[in-house]
């Protein structure tokens, strides 16, 4: 009775383990964009370049608009940085990719501003 009892605990557990879809096999889109008028502002995400904002908008654009930055990456949290091409500005801090959701990060005049 107790093999019997381990067995039907072994493999539930089994079972719930290759069930559950873990995080960070997701990927999530994250977007740069900024409301700050200001030259080019070059991102980087954990030190590689990401490309650069070229336009600005005065509310938060929808995922994947032109002129910003666009990444797709796996779910987790990452290191950024941003700065203006001509020197005058600059950003970094922690940005977290959720899975199957986007994450947008306003680059404004001082400050990042994460938007969900």
């Amino acid at each position: 009775m107790k093999k019997i009892a381990l067995l039907l605990l072994f493999g539930g557990l089994t079972l719930i383990e290759f069930s559950c879809e873990k995080d960070e096999n997701k990927t999530g889109d994250v977007m740069f964009w900024s409301d700050f008028n200001s030259s080019p502002i070059k991102v980087y995400i954990n030190g590689d370049y990401k490309g650069r904002i070229y336009s600005y908008y005065g509310n938060a654009p929808d995922c994947g608009s032109s002129g910003c930055v666009n990444i797709v990456l796996n779910a987790g949290t990452y290191s950024y940085s941003a700065e203006t091409e001509d020197n005058s500005a600059n950003w970094s801090g922690s940005i977290t990719c959720r899975g199957d959701d986007c994450t947008r990060m306003n680059l404004t005049d001082g400050k990042a501003t994460p938007n969900f």
